[in-house]
């Protein structure tokens, strides 16, 4: 928690990456850990639908607004995050970071590169 900077213990994390072969079939994943246990139950998978191309920060930008979406009509069966993971780097976060803004929804968000693990 120190190393994060986090004043209490994240209850609910939700983790994000994009998967995309050449392009083509790209989709978005949500992993889910509560209190520090996985929740299978909770793990979806996004079909990005509206991004033309590889364009990773697209892909990461429609599937956290599918996910916002859904925390404003079903926020009993997915509930906020106390953490979001961004798999990437700055440009992942950033470009997510655009999207919370837009729903001025404000959490604690880190990213997850091979450079600063």
């Amino acid at each position: 928690m120190q190393k994060l900077s986090l004043s209490r213990y994240p209850k609910r994390m939700e983790c994000y990456d994009i998967s995309n072969i050449s392009g083509v079939d790209k989709v978005g994943s949500m992993v889910v850990f509560i209190d520090g246990e996985k929740d299978l139950d909770s793990y979806r998978r996004f079909k990005i639908k509206t991004v033309e191309g590889a364009d990773d920060y697209k892909s990461h930008q429609e599937m956290m607004r599918r996910r916002l979406e859904r925390l404003k009509t079903d926020s009993e069966k997915f509930p906020k995050p106390d953490l979001i993971i961004i798999d990437g780097g700055k440009g992942q976060l950033s470009s997510v970071k655009q999207v919370f803004d837009e729903f001025f929804f404000m959490k604690t968000i880190i990213f997850v590169s091979s450079f600063n693990l």
